[in-house]
């Protein structure tokens, strides 16, 4: 924590190292602000009923990075590292598993210590899976509500001391650095809005990912592959795509798939220009039996999740109804695109955003936490076993990571919010 200063220049300087490198990380002239103002821990932007992750702090920046898959990925448990490890590490490290090659100019580096069972065989798919908002404090809150998670670190490769790396620690800035292996000072995916000249836009302005200058492992692997290779993306906002590619956007790149919700079901959406959604996806059953689900979650059938009524709750997606409706979404494209059935590896990116939605609706110290963890955990579970049905044991491999964590109850640990407006 940063000691009072006189002014705002010694208060800087007195920022740990750490911060100062993650902070010049994420500024990325003409689209971060001209100043950039870091609130003393713990305290944040915010409010005390609606509060953000965005910082360089610890408690908001250590994540999990986990490889996983039973006869693919060496089971080792806890991977330690002498460099510093970040969320920047994930697409090389993908890359040295699939012998494509990566990038020496960028920070991201492969892990070692994280290998395959077999490196003549290359799994037939690789599912790579984002908690948002899943970081370490919102985990180690409530332990006893990750128990697949928790197998999968012991029985897989769980990287230690991994952090986001960067500051903004915002969903779109993470996920392009996921996919990129490199800062947001490089591939210019800053923050939710972001400047463009004397204007503020999105991130992905008219869903587009004009402004994710860098390509990414599933852009270049992709082409190595003349295509063959397919990808595809089931997630909650456009804010995502960092995460998986261009699509047709890059030269030689396809239409690769790109599934984002707009509304529930029947309203997903994509950008047509560049990406692909199949139509079939807009009429998967099931909705209805996974609201009955969380409904009884609680004990008994009355409409309501832990006191909240599920009929608001679901047309917003606030709830864990959408965790297990995306998931079948998700292996409704997994099945019926036929990922994993020949020999080229692909590709499949998803998000499950409910984890940071609970935080932000409810504070990661509720109930409504652990419940949201506790579907996302059993959902893990449920994947593992539907990808030995419909690719084959040993054929799989997973990653689970998270692109932020999140801040307490101000009042439980003594931080002011400060407005924003």
């Amino acid at each position: 924590m940063a000691k009072p200063a006189r002014n705002w220049f010694q208060s800087g300087c007195r920022l740990p190292l750490d911060y100062l490198k993650r902070i010049r990380r994420g500024y990325y002239q003409d689209r971060s602000p001209d100043i950039v103002m870091v609130p003393r821990e713990p305290n944040f932007f915010g409010g005390f009923t609606s509060t953000t992750h965005s910082g360089p702090w610890p408690y908001v920046q250590n994540i999990p990075l986990v490889f996983y898959g039973p006869g693919v990925i060496q089971p080792v448990g806890d991977v330690e590292t002498e460099r510093e490890a970040t969320v920047a590490d994930l697409a090389p490290t993908l890359a040295h598993l699939l012998d494509q090659p990566w990038h020496d100019d960028r920070p991201g580096a492969a892990v070692e210590g994280v290998e395959l069972v077999d490196a003549s065989k290359k799994p037939k798919l690789v599912l790579n899976i984002v908690w948002d908002g899943g970081g370490w404090n919102v985990l180690r809150q409530w332990p006893r509500a990750w128990p697949t998670l928790r197998k999968f670190m012991r029985r897989g490769a769980s990287v230690q001391d991994v952090t986001v790396g960067t500051s903004p620690s915002v969903t779109p800035a993470s996920h392009a650095t996921m996919g990129t292996g490199t800062w947001p000072r490089v591939h210019g995916i800053v923050d939710i809005p972001q400047r463009e000249g004397e204007s503020i836009i999105s991130s992905y302005p008219a869903t587009s990912p004009r402004l994710l200058n860098v390509s990414t492992f599933a852009d270049e692997f992709d082409l190595a592959t003349d295509n063959r290779a397919q990808v595809g993306m089931i997630a909650y906002l456009y804010a995502h795509l960092g995460m998986m590619s261009h699509g047709a956007q890059s030269a030689g790149g396809d239409k690769d798939i790109a599934v984002v919700a707009d509304g529930g079901p029947g309203d997903l959406i994509t950008n047509d220009d560049y990406y692909y959604l199949p139509p079939y996806l807009q009429t998967v059953g099931g909705y209805e039996e996974d609201i009955a689900d969380v409904d009884r979650s609680d004990g008994k059938s009355d409409g309501k999740w832990l006191g909240h009524a599920l009929d608001v709750l679901t047309t917003q997606r606030h709830s864990p109804v959408w965790e297990l409706y995306q998931t079948r979404l998700l292996e409704t494209m997994i099945e019926q695109e036929g990922f994993g059935s020949d020999g080229v590896t692909d590709l499949v990116f998803v998000n499950y955003k409910q984890i940071d939605d609970a935080g932000h609706n409810w504070n990661m110290l509720n109930p409504e936490m652990r419940s949201t963890i506790e579907y996302a955990d059993d959902v893990l579970g449920k994947l593992q076993r539907f990808l030995n049905r419909t690719v084959g044991k040993g054929e799989w491999m997973m990653t689970v990571t998270a692109d932020h964590g999140q801040a307490p109850d101000p009042r439980a640990v003594g931080a002011w919010p400060i407005r924003m407006q």
